[in-house]
């Protein structure tokens, strides 16, 4: 499974498609923010020179969900439909032309990061752990105590965790996720 997705799949009415949110989830459409990235993502020296105070933002433009749906097996479903009435068909349908369909979804907790590159929308499944992390990081909090809000009831034994982290680390730097937090001027 590729570690990015497009986005491009959830609009008009392909949206039908999709199962009927439970009661702790977000809608399927979320606004992404568009302006350009600022602050600057951290470097790799500086992620590199991260200690357990340091305190790290989040791009305006990731947001983080907790789903009780795989939404990114639903996209991947809705794109093989889309490939095979092409193939059926011998032309590609657009997305206002496709009948909306119920999909066999098996509900289970999934987690996803939603962001954009390069103009477009995409998403990447994420741990259990990255999404606790990442959202504690957003909040605010230091990274020892992000770390420990994100490896509460953790399935991840402590052996394991040092790769894990730097396993989440190459790809939120790779993504420039991360930046040095805002400082609020206080008068």
């Amino acid at each position: 499974r590729s570690q990015m997705r497009d986005l491009d799949a959830l609009e008009g009415p392909a949206l039908a498609a999709l199962p009927a949110p439970g009661p702790r989830e977000r809608p399927p459409v979320l606004p992404v923010q568009w302006a350009p990235l600022a602050p600057a993502p951290l470097t790799a020296e500086e992620i590199g020179d991260l200690h357990g105070g340091s305190r790290l933002g989040l791009q305006a433009h990731l947001q983080l969900l907790e789903l009780d749906f795989p939404a990114d097996d639903v996209v991947l479903e809705l794109h093989q439909r889309e490939r095979k009435g092409a193939s059926e068909g011998g032309a590609r349908p657009e997305m206002g032309e496709m009948k909306p369909e119920a999909l066999d979804v098996e509900r289970r907790r999934t987690w996803l990061a939603v962001h954009r590159a390069d103009g477009s929308l995409y998403y990447r499944r994420i741990t259990k752990e990255e999404y606790q992390t990442l959202t504690a990081l957003g909040r605010g909090l230091g990274l020892g105590e992000a770390l420990g809000a994100g490896f509460r009831r953790s399935r991840i034994g402590p052996a394991e965790r040092p790769a894990a982290l730097q396993e989440w680390f190459a790809h939120w730097a790779g993504l420039s996720w991360l930046t040095k937090p805002e400082i609020e001027e206080r008068a």
